[in-house]
């Protein structure tokens, strides 16, 4: 499954990947009658003189967030969307989503006030009154109305394990299945190509397990930025959940450490959990129940998401946990934000030297025209043997502000979870910014703020590189922007500090274990000497 993109007028985007996910389930509303619509499924109606509205029944509990899209799919109609009480009272409506361009409707992040039915109400602008006409589609959703990701496990997509040789992941059937062989061990899968997510968004998994061991634990990894950097929320077979964090560090920040709750009593037939982000304040759910919100600000910023199964000392038996239908939703795009070209490729990222690069990135408006390479190193390393990064400066002093900075880079490490990078904008030993690769096929991109990093995303990508093979790393920084691109594909583009400063290579080890990083053909462009 294409990983989704986001873009200003992705509605009709969402409607037909709803479509392609749900195929058969798409109902098709006829006349007046009340139909049923539940999560996840879209259903198509048509507004017109003799049918002005049309309405869909939902079932929620009280503290559910729900999200709607009423999208035209042709004529020239304006829908209002409305959410009712079972009494017909009114919770939430909308018109236009971006008056006079965008005349669909949306609703995110309705509150239920409690258990029951509700209804979804579909109508013309002014309804009876109204003028316009023709067919829409209705989709609803949970939390937020942009679908980032829906993973069904038809093995479409990768989902490579934390540490292959301790763990294992298999998907058969719509499902993932995932075991840990060892003891007082945290083993995570993570969706190769997976998104980005953003700061406020809902994540949901389904999860049972499917043997009978000693002792099981599940959750969702999310905002992570690399394999020590991410939230943790678990819940465990003793009937008590945790959320944790883990900064760059083997060591844990117990956020809220395990703790009983009534709706955690018996897992025995499995559970849905579901994390509702909006920035540092985060609501954690068991099936469909609240667990508690906690305000954290450890990681703040966008990040990946992954599925963990744990495990204790002494384990004799392990657990077999199955997940299902893995599900992030976030806000829509404002309106009139710009299209994010993620996903894009560069024909020439594996050119010999970096003319033909340089152009076709002027020619794309990536950078200014112009310019000069001021730098080429045929061949550097770097290693590092203990917990930490190794960073070399390169260019002899050379500082800059805008730039494109390139290199083919390869490790060697026992440890797929360790990286070799280049950093760039390093005002001084305190502050610099860091692109790198790892052993996962994962990319990333962070800033080294005096003794930490603050990441700013991180994702496997199957154009990443494992073990011994070889990648091409580009970052380019113009202004307060930055794109890293990995063999040629632009892994993201984000905010970045617009400071003067230097380039250079960076080995970066986890777990203490050596990594050598080797650099070939390191170059860099700048623009103004």
């Amino acid at each position: 499954m294409a990983r989704w993109r986001r873009v200003a007028v992705g509605i009709l985007l969402l409607v037909a990947s709803l479509t392609s996910w749900f195929g058969s389930v798409m109902v098709h509303a006829q006349g007046d009658e009340l139909l049923a619509i539940r999560l996840m499924q879209t259903v198509f109606g048509t507004l017109d003189d003799e049918t002005p509205e049309l309405r869909w029944r939902f079932e929620a509990r009280a503290g559910d967030r729900i999200a709607a899209v009423a999208q035209a799919m042709d004529g020239d109609l304006d829908a209002v969307l409305q959410i009712l009480d079972a009494n017909g009272r009114l919770l939430a409506e909308h018109d236009d989503i971006a008056f006079p361009d965008r005349l669909d409707a949306a609703l995110e992040g309705v509150a239920i006030p409690g258990d029951g039915s509700y209804t979804l109400r579909v109508g013309r602008y002014r309804y009876g009154q109204g003028q316009t006409s023709g067919t829409f589609a209705l989709t609803l959703l949970p939390a937020f109305a942009d679908p980032v990701l829906w993973e069904t496990f038809d093995g479409a997509r990768q989902w490579p394990t934390s540490n292959p040789d301790l763990m294992e992941a298999t998907q058969t059937d719509g499902r993932l299945s995932v075991i840990v062989r060892t003891p007082n061990t945290l083993g995570w899968v993570a969706p190769q190509d997976g998104p980005i997510v953003p700061s406020r968004a809902y994540v949901q998994v389904e999860a049972r397990v499917t043997n009978e061991p000693d002792y099981w634990e599940y959750g969702l990894i999310f905002r992570q930025s690399g394999p020590s950097s991410y939230y943790l929320f678990s819940v465990s077979s003793r009937g008590d959940w945790a959320f944790m964090a883990r900064t760059g560090s083997s060591t844990w920040l117990r956020l809220r450490d395990w703790s009983e709750h009534p709706a955690l009593a018996d897992l025995s037939a499995g559970a849905v959990l579901g994390v509702l982000m909006d920035g540092d304040t985060l609501t954690f759910y068991v099936n469909g129940e609240e667990l508690d919100t906690v305000t954290a600000d450890a990681l703040s910023a966008a990040g990946g998401v992954a599925l963990s199964v744990g495990t204790v000392d002494r384990q004799r038996v392990f657990p077999v946990v199955v997940f299902d239908n893995l599900l992030v939703t976030a806000p829509l795009p404002p309106a009139g934000a710009e299209a994010q070209p993620v996903g894009a490729t560069l024909e020439a990222w594996d050119a010999a030297d970096s003319a033909p690069l340089v152009a076709e990135l002027a020619a794309l408006g990536v950078i200014p025209e112009g310019g000069r390479q001021v730098m080429l190193v045929p061949d550097s390393f770097t290693t590092v043997s203990r917990p930490g990064m190794q960073v070399l400066p390169l260019g002899q002093g050379r500082t800059q502000t805008d730039f494109v900075l390139g290199a083919t880079v390869s490790m060697e490490s026992e440890s797929a979870e360790n990286a070799c990078g280049l950093f760039f904008r390093r005002v001084d030993e305190s502050r610099y910014s860091l692109a790198f690769v790892d052993g996962l096929g994962g990319v990333g991109l962070a800033e080294w703020q005096t003794d930490r990093f603050d990441p700013a995303f991180y994702r496997t990508d199957p154009g990443g590189f494992a073990g011994l093979t070889r990648a091409r790393l580009l970052v380019v920084g113009v202004g307060d922007r930055v794109r890293v691109y990995l063999n040629g594909a632009l892994a993201a583009e984000r905010p970045n500090p617009p400071l003067q400063g230097g380039v250079g290579i960076a080995a970066l080890s986890y777990d203490g274990r050596p990594v050598n990083c080797q650099f070939d053909n390191t170059w860099l462009w700048v623009w103004g000497e």
